[in-house]
């Protein structure tokens, strides 16, 4: 080659290595800017997901607490109530108290029922005596309604300080008033009726004796 010829060359070419370097340069300048771009746009990308709604993991305790919350609130998970009924405690009925029943073979079937008198020491004042059957009921109702708070007994069955039968095998029924604690009170009955007598009804009484009023 000439010498005048490597002149222009080595011009161009320190051209173009300037050219090359001028655009180095400038390459390594725009990935500068560059890079923290994306350093930026990177952080911005991974702050996303902090920034959302937390994500709860399936194995974390809120999704244990959540679980035991559900399954505390699922009809399957409640045990179910059982109700023990109370014994009903009830009492027996009272027992209403009523009289010994009469002896309906005894009774006259009057408005009062017929009476068995007992030995207890007591005085009875008798105003009537009935001794023929078929006429036992009207001859009572007679004196009772005459002795108005008398009663009648029969004396079979009755304290045997009373004849338990007349001479003729029946029955005797008598009207009477008492019975009296006292010979007194039994005799003050016996005033002013006449045949009335007082007996005392005691088991060593003879059966034909009566008491004497004065």
């Amino acid at each position: 080659m000439p010498p005048g010829s490597r002149g222009p060359r080595r011009g161009r070419t320190a051209l173009l290595i300037s050219a090359g370097l001028l655009l180095l340069a400038a390459a390594g300048a725009a990935a500068v800017i560059f890079i923290p771009s994306l350093s930026a746009l990177a952080g911005i990308d991974g702050a996303a997901p902090s920034s959302g709604a937390p994500t709860v993991s399936g194995s974390g305790p809120a999704t244990a607490s959540a679980s035991a919350t559900s399954s505390a609130a699922s009809p399957s998970a409640t045990a179910t109530p059982t109700f023990q009924m109370a014994p009903v405690i009830t009492s027996p009925p009272p027992v209403a108290e009523t009289a010994p029943p009469a002896n309906t073979s005894l009774d006259l079937g009057l408005a009062i029922p017929v009476d068995l008198v007992p030995c207890n020491g007591q005085y009875l004042t008798f105003y009537y005596s009935a001794i023929t059957p078929g006429t036992y009921a009207s001859e009572i109702q007679a004196s009772l309604d005459t002795h108005p708070g008398s009663r009648y007994l029969v004396t079979e069955g009755s304290c045997s300080a009373l004849n338990q039968v007349s001479k003729d095998g029946t029955r005797i029924y008598g009207v009477y008033s008492g019975p009296y604690t006292t010979a007194a009170s039994a005799c003050l009955a016996r005033a002013g009726e006449s045949g009335a007598y007082v007996k005392v009804m005691n088991p060593s009484t003879n059966s034909e004796s009566t008491v004497a009023c004065g």
